[in-house]
């Protein structure tokens, strides 16, 4: 979608579009990235639409937190396995 957008804001950024759909994909993000602060607070578009530029930049966030937040999961699982491993290993570090 941004790399869609991207020519359309070069040649007219104040173009506006609807906001039904980036509010859906905004209601999506926060049901499925719940710790995410920035995609929590990140506000809807208003019924009266959005500019392409608007639209753009609120895009690329979502992008950078949907990474941010993939990032910090993929750490915990990595940190849970070697926990998990070690106790393997080693029964006292249950203690």
């Amino acid at each position: 979608m941004i790399e869609n957008l991207t020519p359309i804001v070069g040649r007219n950024p104040g173009a506006m579009t609807k906001a039904e759909d980036f509010n859906a994909l905004l209601q999506r993000a926060r049901n499925a990235f719940p710790r995410s602060v920035a995609i929590q607070e990140m506000p809807k578009v208003h019924d009266g639409g959005v500019t392409f530029f608007d639209l753009l930049a609120k895009l690329s966030i979502l992008k950078g937190a949907v990474k941010a937040d993939f990032v910090t999961r993929v750490h915990e699982a990595s940190e849970e396995e070697a926990r998990r491993s070690d106790r393997y290993r080693n029964p006292l570090l249950d203690r």
